[in-house]
C-alpha cells in the first residue's frame, strides 16, 4: 500500500510541477511598487498639467471678453 502512494506520488509531482509552470507563464505579472508609484505620479503631473492648461485657456477667454466689453465701451 506505502509502496503505491510512493510511486503515485513520483507520477504526479513532475507533472504537477509542469503544470503550475505552464499556468503561472499565463498569470499576468504584478507590478512592483516603484511601478504603481510611478505610473500613480505621471497620472497626476498629467491631470495637473491638464488642469493648467484649462485654467490658461478660461483666463485667455475671460481676458477677450473683457476687452470686447471695452472697446464695445469705447465704441459707444
Amino acid at each position: 500500500m506505502s509502496g503505491s502512494l510512493i510511486i503515485a506520488a513520483l507520477i504526479a509531482a513532475p507533472l504537477c510541477y509542469l503544470f503550475m509552470r505552464w499556468y503561472l507563464r499565463r498569470l499576468p505579472k504584478s507590478k512592483s511598487w516603484r511601478e504603481q508609484f510611478d505610473e500613480g505620479r505621471n497620472a497626476a503631473r498629467a491631470r495637473s498639467e491638464q488642469i493648467a492648461e484649462q485654467s490658461r485657456q478660461y483666463q485667455e477667454i475671460q481676458k477677450a471678453k473683457r476687452e470686447d466689453r471695452q472697446s464695445g465701451q469705447d465704441n459707444a
